[in-house]
């Protein structure tokens, strides 16, 4: 499913991410450190560059092995939140090929964000 990627809309590939990492958080600190996932003065969720940010400044609170995978997807997500980001509300811009998929990879980029939500403990 993911090599099919390259069909989607820039916009719900970036909210893909974004909403990955948010539940990261989310589950990871809940109500003890909202401000990792929750913009209070917007009373809404951070976006995606304050989500990444917090997600490096804090991953040294996660447990075992899950540092790594943060560490690996913050090494993924450089060019792909900087190049598909620019164009995320395009409603209708695509990502021109399977070749662009490829190049910035984001089957990589949602897969480590899968596997790091699926070994986080609520707090």
């Amino acid at each position: 499913m993911l090599h099919q990627l390259w069909a989607i809309p820039r916009t719900i590939i970036v909210k893909m991410v974004e909403d990955l990492v948010y539940n990261i958080l989310r589950t990871k600190f809940g109500e003890s450190k909202p401000e990792t996932w929750w913009d209070e003065k917007r009373n809404r969720p951070l976006g995606l560059g304050g989500l990444i940010s917090n997600l490096a400044d804090n991953r040294r609170e996660f447990e075992y092995d899950q540092p790594d995978l943060i560490k690996k997807f913050l090494e993924l997500v450089n060019p792909f939140a900087g190049e598909v980001g620019k164009k995320a509300h395009y409603i209708v811009e695509y990502l021109e090929s399977v070749d662009e998929l490829e190049r910035l990879k984001i089957p990589e980029v949602i897969s480590v964000l899968l596997e790091l939500r699926d070994r986080i403990k609520p707090s």
